[in-house]
């Protein structure tokens, strides 16, 4: 059984070939067609494999994009939540696809290194878990056969090490020390818990960058506006836009890779990326934080409690956990959950990249679906209780009986919807590198930002 399947189009075989080899020197065993016994029924040997394998690596290029087979064998790693996509042409998926973060890795080439590729590991040890060896540790055969020189040396370095053993005993049984008047405390403890005005230290809050001249964003307070979060040649920041001038009045600089940006109720900002979830206060310096592995975290929303509501697409789960890191509930299983929203009455609504969304029960059990036609990414249940959905292709407007009010057909897949205090509606539309301001009433866009290459997601701050 290998732990990754490369599905790609016969055209793509040098690229498939690269990323074989890459991986197979982070310690995964790979398999694609090269290999097929000479006699075997070719498709027969290629499911048996698919079926084996723990993850399917999909290359999407403009030669796989129209190839059945490439389709079949991607739908066989969608259905069974094993599915990690990468592009090497910017060529886009195809639609069923296109709710799934597909990493770039355009021009990857042999022997050389790539900005994608340590994500694209982070994504595959989540599904697959620790690797058993790295690019740059020994072979087997390096480790098991030491040089003529270090056999030589070998009695010498026995020696020395005994008579270094010898005295760490001497002085650990005979000489006193001062241990027994404290007690280490460095080792072993959790870390400290950071509230109040006490401001832990982060490597994702970085300093923002310095801006002279009139008319430059201001880095010392967060005022009122869009915020938008994009990633940038490997540099993620946050942006803040007054709408009614169409500029950037602040924005900071973050280390790491955005997935995703919320508000809490007291106007704070949450910003995640894959290793931590960051509050910022409106200063913009940080307030709370939690480390961890936390993969492709879409969606995080702060509960009326305190704790956190947290959508994980690539783990098929939402969870609610508090600022200590531990968590409270949770729900798996799901398909590929991008939003999620607690509700009222203690249900939770979600968005799975299905065409329907889910309305979860407390006891973690579906009570009801409602269908919206296409593959929902975002979803914002309103006050009036219509429901505003974001779903591949199309925004779409549902009244208290779940009936459509309108549907606007002009976006990509949206990465996040939110009702603004005017009224109208906030749309992160990444696939077009924009962002929208639609009228409520009609769905028409009032308003747009375009030129966001790398968006991940807006909110209005107030």
């Amino acid at each position: 059984m290998s732990d990754i399947f490369i599905s790609y189009a016969s055209e793509d075989r040098q690229s498939a070939k690269i990323l074989s080899e890459i991986l197979e020197s982070q310690g995964w065993s790979v398999w694609w067609d090269r290999t097929i016994p000479t006699g075997s029924r070719y498709h027969q040997v290629i499911e048996d494999a698919l079926a084996a394998a723990r993850c399917v690596a999909v290359i999407w290029s403009r030669n796989s994009v129209g190839s059945d087979w490439v389709r079949a064998e991607a739908e066989e790693g969608l259905r069974r939540h094993i599915l990690v996509p990468v592009c090497i042409d910017n060529s886009k998926p195809p639609l069923i696809f296109r709710q799934i973060q597909t990493l770039d890795l355009s021009g990857l080439k042999s022997g050389t290194t790539h900005p994608a590729l340590e994500r694209l590991y982070s994504d595959l040890q989540i599904l697959l878990g620790p690797r058993t060896t790295g690019q740059t540790g020994p072979s087997a055969k390096e480790v098991a056969k030491p040089s003529r020189k270090l056999q030589k040396l070998l009695p010498l370095t026995i020696a020395i090490c005994a008579g270094i053993v010898a005295l760490l005993f001497v002085v650990t049984h005979f000489v006193p020390s001062d241990s027994h008047r404290s007690e280490r405390t460095d080792i072993g403890t959790p870390p400290p818990q950071h509230t109040g005005s006490e401001q832990p230290s982060s490597s994702l809050d970085t300093p923002p960058p310095q801006h002279t001249g009139p008319g430059q964003p201001s880095s010392s307070l967060i005022g009122s506006g869009i915020l938008l979060a994009e990633n940038v040649d490997g540099k993620a920041r946050l942006v803040l836009v007054d709408r009614s001038q169409d500029r950037v009045t602040w924005e900071k600089a973050l280390a790491g890779f955005i997935t995703c940006l919320a508000q809490t109720e007291r106007g704070e900002i949450i910003v995640c990326d894959q290793e931590r979830i960051l509050k910022m206060g409106r200063n913009g310096q940080t307030l709370s934080m939690i480390n961890g592995k936390f993969g492709e975290l879409s969606d995080a929303k702060e509960l009326s409690d305190g704790s956190l509501l947290l959508s994980f697409g690539s783990l098929h789960s939402i969870r609610q956990m508090d600022w200590n890191g531990q968590i409270t509930w949770s729900v798996n299983n799901l398909h590929y959950p991008t939003d999620a929203q607690r509700l009222p009455d203690g249900n939770t609504l979600v968005a799975d990249g299905t065409n329907e969304l889910k309305l979860i029960a407390e006891n973690g059990q579906v009570a009801r679906t409602i269908s919206v036609g296409s593959w929902a990414s975002a979803v914002d249940r309103l006050p009036n209780r219509y429901t505003l959905v974001g779903s591949s292709g199309s925004i779409i407007l549902l009244d208290q009986n779940n009936n459509i009010v309108w549907n606007v057909s002009s976006v990509g897949r949206p990465g996040s919807v939110q009702q603004m205090a005017s009224g109208e509606f906030l749309v992160a539309d990444p696939d077009n590198n924009r962002i929208i301001v639609l009228d409520s009433k009609n769905g028409k866009i009032s308003w747009s930002r375009p030129g966001l290459e790398g968006l991940v997601g807006t909110i209005e701050l107030r």
